[in-house]
């Protein structure tokens, strides 16, 4: 029996970076449930989650046109993945630590903005 038989194709290799995006998907997902304890924690109420939330859906809905729109373009999807997950680390990390409400809701627009590139 031979390994060559077992080794993927080269298309099949091609595509394999795309299962990146499910451990990604997996942990962004709950921390829509987990802003309003961090809202609530700085001091913030319903109205300040609201805004926040209404910050993040405008940087989304935005950013899947802008985002759709480079791809097609540029025809770069790997490169933007990269940047989409880095992005996101950096955003997640400094939301982490920012110290005002303000702050955090600046911080959950600028990652709509991004989170959207990890769906496409």
């Amino acid at each position: 029996m031979t390994f060559a038989l077992l080794e993927p194709t080269p298309e099949r290799k091609r595509r394999n970076w795309i299962w990146s995006v499910v451990p990604s998907n997996a942990g962004t997902g709950g921390f829509g449930t987990l802003l309003p304890l961090f809202v609530k924690q700085l001091g913030g109420t319903v109205i300040n989650y609201g805004i926040a939330a209404t910050l993040y859906n405008i940087a989304v809905t935005v950013s899947l046109l802008l985002w759709g729109a480079a791809t097609d373009r540029l025809a770069r999807r790997r490169l933007f993945f990269v940047i989409s997950f880095t992005a996101m680390a950096v955003v997640f990390i400094s939301m982490y630590l920012f110290p005002t409400l303000g702050w955090l809701t600046v911080g959950y627009g600028v990652l709509g903005i991004f989170i959207v590139r990890s769906w496409a």
